[in-house]
């Protein structure tokens, strides 16, 4: 999975999210450029992480970014993408970080632990999460299921013990696939690959071109 996420990502797909993320960060953050102290949580291989620390190097010279993951697989490939970032193996329910010394925090696509995120903000620190929306990857998953649940997770009543709701973004796109070998990666960087059947994963070896949506959902939170 890391290593077909890293070839995925590096062919520039999701730019326009990460572009999004960095953008809404920062403009929340830091409407005066200084210094920032961030956390990317469950960082995985380091793409939006690294993508995030040269957006940080242009507009808060100084910035310290800290990626973690409980994936050692992944924090060492995210190491060889950028040593300038501190990257962390541990789990993100206990944080190694000390208490209320962050500014900010993501926490894209991956597992939120309210309490532990708190812990390390500072007071009236942000949260930013990414969720996937109704109709991400919608096109990969009809190639998958026989029948496709449009949900989406709402991640504030998990959060709202500890945060604030402070803004919601939804960020919609397409791109298109022209081979069968980055339809097999885009699967194989998802949970849907422990899903598929070997008939749909077949088909999807055999499908020459491919156009996918992205729908995600961005909440921002200021930390209570």
């Amino acid at each position: 999975m890391v290593r077909a996420r890293h070839s995925f990502l590096e062919q520039g797909h999701y730019a326009p999210l990460s572009d999004h993320i960095n953008r809404l960060l920062l403009e929340s953050l830091n409407p005066a450029p200084k210094p920032l102290r961030l956390l990317d949580c469950g960082c995985g291989e380091g793409y939006y992480t690294d993508r995030l620390q040269h957006t940080l190097n242009d507009n808060a010279p100084g910035s310290d970014l800290i990626g973690l993951d409980i994936s050692k697989a992944a924090v060492r490939q995210a190491a060889k993408r950028n040593p300038a970032i501190t990257w962390i193996v541990a789990s993100s329910k206990s944080p190694p970080l000390a208490e209320h010394g962050l500014d900010g925090a993501l926490c894209l696509f991956a597992p939120l632990e309210s309490a532990a995120l708190h812990r390390v903000l500072k007071p009236g620190g942000l949260l930013l999460v990414a969720t996937t929306g109704p109709d991400h990857l919608l096109t990969l998953r009809e190639a998958i299921y026989p029948e496709v649940r449009r949900n989406a997770f709402n991640p504030t009543p998990q959060l709202e013990r500890h945060f604030s709701p402070v803004e919601q973004e939804q960020v919609q796109f397409d791109f298109t696939l022209e081979h069968s070998e980055a339809i097999l990666q885009l699967l194989a960087m998802t949970p849907h690959q422990w899903r598929a059947s070997a008939h749909a994963r077949q088909n999807l070896a055999n499908c020459q071109q491919l156009t996918i949506g992205v729908d995600v959902q961005l909440n921002l939170y200021q930390a209570r």
